[in-house]
């Protein structure tokens, strides 16, 4: 029975063209953004960094989350939801340039201090999206496939697409053709 009722709710949701086109929009995103989760420690020790510092430009992007989480529901509130999505794509995009432009690991620090703007401001408008285009009753299943498409299939993908980029262009290259990515998907 369990079974049956998911599987309607996910025939349900998928007819939702819009909601559809914003998974793929979430896929595509993923695929641009993945590698600097996965590949910037790898990039900070190119760049001669520390393993102290490497953990600092973690910490900075951590701390970078909190006032931007906090403001976020304001600022969504103000701006609408599409324009937040679109600032977080946009600041996402800038950490990519950023990133492939930088000769010391100490410059890795600017581009993290634009995490709280691209994720927190993201994942804010994301999942209120969603809530907004599917039924209350179907929330829960939207929200998961979201989380499927974006952590599972889309970062799959992005890790693939970022480790076959760094081995052929380099960290500095395949940050370079990740930026226009991400700017596409905005």
């Amino acid at each position: 029975h369990l079974q049956d009722k998911a599987s309607q709710g996910f025939k349900a949701i998928m007819k939702n063209k819009t909601l559809v086109k914003f998974f793929g929009m979430a896929f595509m995103l993923q695929l641009s953004i993945a590698p600097i989760l996965s590949m910037l420690p790898l990039y900070l020790k190119e760049l001669g960094a520390s393993n102290s510092l490497i953990g600092l430009s973690f910490t900075v992007e951590g701390i970078s989350e909190i006032p931007l989480f906090l403001l976020a529901d304001r600022v969504m509130g103000a701006w609408g939801i599409k324009p937040l999505l679109v600032i977080a794509i946009f600041a996402y995009a800038t950490r990519l340039l950023l990133y492939s432009v930088a000769t010391t690991p100490v410059f890795i620090l600017l581009p993290q201090m634009l995490h709280g703007a691209s994720w927190a401001f993201f994942i804010t408008a994301a999942v209120n999206y969603i809530n907004e285009q599917v039924p209350s009753d179907l929330r829960s299943t939207g929200q998961t496939l979201f989380t499927a498409i974006f952590w599972g299939l889309g970062a799959s993908a992005g890790n693939v697409l970022g480790g076959f980029m760094y081995d052929r262009v380099g960290p500095a290259g395949m940050y370079r053709l990740q930026g226009p990515l991400a700017l596409c998907v905005a």
